[in-house]
C-alpha cells in the first residue's frame, strides 16, 4: 500500500449499496435517514469485562514480533504469484489455525501473466562513466543484453508538440518524461518549507488542463514505444538514496523502465538542463510466465447466534519484493491473525462470526480483495463492516468515516472501552488506497484504520522496508485494538445500515 495508490480513483463511481440482511437476532436493520442514526440504532454492547480480558491478554504481545521476524527474515519478499507468496500463504494458514480458527482456506486469484524480477547493471557512460544503482520497474521486460543510448528528457504537453520535437529521434534512448519531484528538507524543516514544497509538488503533479493534454498523456506511453525507445528512466520521489517499485499485469510495460533515486534522477535531469549530453547502459533479465495463480487466505471464527453474519479483518499478505514487506503489510497481516486469537481465546463466543481475510495481488491494483468481493457477493448483505489495516507498524489512532457522518457515534462507542490504548480520533474524512475499496464499492461499510506513519513514509515499497524498521512495541496495540472493534461490532445488536451510500 502506499498513500496515493493507484487505487485512487476508486470511488469514482460507487453503485446503490446492497440491501439490509437479517440481523443477529432476527430481525430486519432499520433504514432510517442518516440524520436519525446514531449509536443506539446498532445496540452496541456494554462488554467491559470481555474487553478488559482482551486487552489485558493482549498487550502481553505474545508472538506478533516473532511472527513478523518469521515472515519477513525467514519466508522473504511475496510478490504477488511468486513461490514467496505461496510459502506465506501456507506458512500463515498454518498460524491461523493455530490462533483458534474453526476453518481455514486457500482461494484462488488468478493472475493474467506471472512475472519475474531478474539481474540488473546499470551505468552512466556519459559526461563521466560511474555504476549506478537502479530497480526494474514490475510486470516491465528486460533488456535482452545491454541497452545503450542517450538519455532524453521528454517534456511535451500534446501530441502535437510530441511529434514536433522528438517524433523520429528517440530511437535507442532512455526518456525521462517529468522534472524530478521537490523534496522537504530532512535537515531544516519549516512551515515555509513545506509549503513552498507542497505547492511545487501540486503544480509538477496537476494533471492536463485541456482535453488535448488528457489525451497526449493516455497515449504517451504507446507513442515512445512506437519510436523505438530503449525504455524509460522513472524517479522514486524518495530521497536518500532510496527506491521504490511499482507495476502490475494490467499494465504491462512494452518496453523496459528503470527506477533510479531521486538524487540520481535529479542528477540526469540537472546534466540536460546545462547541456550536456547524458549516455546510460542498462542490461535488465527479467522473465515473464504464463498465467499464474496466486491465493487469499482466509480463516473464520464462528458466531454463536448468527453465525452466517461476520466481521471482516483484512490485511494484504503479498509485498513488493525490493525488501521484505515488513511495514508494507507484514505488520498488518500479523496484526489481524493476533487478533482473531484474542478473541477465539476468551472462552465465549462472539455472536457474529469473525473472518480474516489475507489479500493477495494488494500492490497491482487490489486484484486479491476485488476477487474476494466478486466470489462472495451472495454473503456481503451479511457483512456487519469490513475493517483493514495497511499503513505500518505504528499505532492504530483512530478511524475515517469514509462520508458516513451518521456513524460518528457507534465509531465513539467502539473507542471507548479501548480508552487505555488511546487517544482515538473519529474524523470525516474519505480515505482511500487499499483492499477495503471493493468492498465500498459494493456498499459494505469498510475502512481503513488510521495509524501513526512514524517510519512508513520513508519504508513503503522500498529496500527499508524490513523487520529493523518496525515499530515492535506498537504491533500489540494494533492487534488489541483490532481485536475489541471486532468485538463490539461481531456482538451489536443490528447490522450496520446500509441505506446511506458512501462519500464519493
Amino acid at each position: 500500500m502506499r498513500p496515493s495508490h493507484l487505487a485512487l480513483g476508486a470511488l469514482l463511481s460507487l453503485p446503490a449499496c446492497a440491501p439490509a440482511a437479517r440481523n443477529a437476532t432476527g430481525t430486519t436493520p432499520p433504514t432510517a435517514g442518516r440524520d436519525a442514526i446514531s449509536q443506539s440504532d446498532i445496540g452496541i454492547r456494554d462488554d467491559s469485562a470481555t474487553i478488559a480480558s482482551i486487552l489485558a491478554e493482549g498487550m502481553r504481545g505474545r508472538r506478533t514480533t516473532e511472527d513478523l521476524r518469521h515472515l519477513t527474515d525467514v519466508i522473504g519478499p511475496r510478490l504477488t504469484g511468486s513461490d514467496g507468496m505461496r510459502r506465506a500463504g501456507e506458512w500463515m494458514a498454518g498460524r491461523l489455525r493455530g490462533a483458534g480458527a474453526d476453518s481455514v482456506w486457500l482461494e484462488p486469484v488468478r493472475i493474467s501473466r506471472g512475472w519475474a524480477r531478474g539481474p540488473i547493471s546499470l551505468r552512466l557512460v556519459a559526461p563521466h562513466q560511474r555504476w549506478l544503482q537502479g530497480a526494474s520497474i514490475a510486470w516491465a521486460p528486460g533488456t535482452g543484453g545491454e541497452l545503450e543510448g542517450d538519455v532524453v528528457h521528454v517534456d511535451a504537453g500534446t501530441e502535437r508538440e510530441f511529434r514536433a520535437r522528438f517524433a523520429g529521434k528517440l530511437r535507442g534512448a532512455w526518456v525521462m518524461t517529468r522534472a524530478p519531484m521537490p523534496m522537504f528538507d530532512q535537515f531544516r524543516p519549516s512551515a515555509a518549507d513545506s509549503a513552498r514544497v507542497r505547492d511545487a509538488r501540486v503544480a509538477l503533479l496537476a494533471p492536463p488542463a485541456d482535453s488535448a493534454g488528457q489525451r497526449y498523456l493516455t497515449a504517451r506511453d504507446s507513442l515512445l514505444a512506437a519510436e523505438g525507445i530503449a525504455g524509460t528512466i522513472t524517479s522514486s520521489d524518495k530521497d536518500r538514496g532510496l527506491l521504490t517499485m511499482f507495476g502490475s499485469p494490467r499494465s504491462i510495460r512494452a518496453r523496459p523502465g528503470v527506477i533510479v533515486s531521486h538524487e540520481t534522477f535529479a542528477e540526469l535531469h540537472r546534466l540536460l538542463a546545462g547541456g550536456e549530453r547524458v549516455r546510460l547502459a542498462a542490461r535488465i533479465e527479467n522473465r515473464f510466465m504464463g498465467e499464474a495463480v496466486s491465493h487469499n487466505v482466509i480463516a473464520e471464527l464462528r458466531g454463536a447466534a448468527a453465525p452466517d453474519e461476520m466481521v471482516i479483518l483484512g490485511a494484504h499478505l503479498d509485498s513488493w519484493d525490493l525488501a521484505t514487506g515488513a511495514t508494507d503489510n507484514g505488520a498488518g497481516v500479523v496484526a489481524v491473525t493476533e487478533a482473531l486469537r484474542l478473541i477465539a481465546s476468551g472462552g465465549t463466543r462472539p455472536a457474529r462470526g469473525v473472518r480474516v481475510v489475507l489479500f493477495t495481488g494488494e500492490e497491482q491494483g487490489l486484484l486479491g480483495s476485488t476477487a474476494y468481493v466478486a466470489a462472495h457477493a451472495a454473503e456481503l448483505a451479511r457483512v456487519q463492516a469490513v475493517i483493514v489495516v495497511d499503513n505500518g507498524s505504528g499505532r492504530i489512532s483512530g478511524i475515517a468515516l469514509q462520508g458516513r457522518e451518521d456513524l460518528r457515534g457507534v465509531w465513539e462507542r467502539l473507542f471507548r472501552p479501548l480508552a487505555p490504548l488511546g487517544p482515538f480520533t473519529v474524523e470525516q474524512r474519505v480515505r482511500t488506497g487499499s483492499d477495503h475499496l471493493p468492498f465500498l464499492r459494493a456498499g459494505v461499510p469498510a475502512y481503513l484504520v488510521n495509524q501513526e506513519f512514524k517510519s512508513y513514509d520513508w519504508t513503503w515499497h522500498t529496500q527499508a522496508d524490513g523487520y529493523d524498521n518496525i515499530v515492535a512495541a506498537d504491533l500489540p496495540q494494533i492487534a488489541t485494538v483490532l481485536a475489541g472493534v471486532a468485538w463490539g461490532l461481531a456482538n451489536a445488536e443490528r447490522l450496520i445500515p446500509r441505506d446511506a451510500p458512501p462519500a464519493r
